[in-house]
């Protein structure tokens, strides 16, 4: 019987470390390309501008995904 929790512990520990290694190998470029955008953004047009590109982008990309399945 000790085997088996212990083998669920360990199984638990691999499962959360793969868990935390996809996380960041995923979301580190993500963030870094964000920063970068939010930062090009920020110089050029002040935060307001950032908004609205932001919305163009979110909204164009449901108006299109719309149009696409129509």
């Amino acid at each position: 019987m000790a085997a088996t929790s212990a083998r669920k512990f360990i199984f638990r520990v691999i499962l959360a470390a793969t868990a935390i290694l996809i996380f960041f190998h995923v979301g580190r470029p993500l963030f870094w390309k964000l920063s970068a955008s939010v930062n090009k953004h920020m110089l050029s047009g002040g935060i307001s501008e950032l908004f609205q590109a932001v919305q163009r982008s979110v909204f164009g990309r449901m108006a299109s995904r719309k149009r696409s399945f129509s």
